[in-house]
């Protein structure tokens, strides 16, 4: 997927928390499965999704087929 550069950046901006905000349609879900994704792949990571009241904790033990389903659940 061609990103814009706003979204690249949401993407790619090294901090740990982001907050994306923009029109309805626009992609904001798929800039954060992609920032999630991409996270993910890096070799070390421990990384903490919250969703509302919901939230787990991913290290870089848990195998892909595994991730895609936390993805899902989580609505991303």
């Amino acid at each position: 997927m061609k990103w814009t550069e706003s979204q690249d950046k949401a993407i790619t901006i090294p901090v740990s928390d982001v907050i994306v905000s923009a029109a309805a349609g626009s992609g904001k879900t798929a800039v954060m499965a992609e920032r999630i994704m991409r996270r993910l792949t890096c070799d070390n990571y421990v990384y903490k999704i919250t969703a509302g009241d919901r939230s787990v904790i991913i290290t870089g033990d848990t195998d892909p087929e595994s991730l895609g389903k936390i993805i899902d659940a989580f609505g991303y």
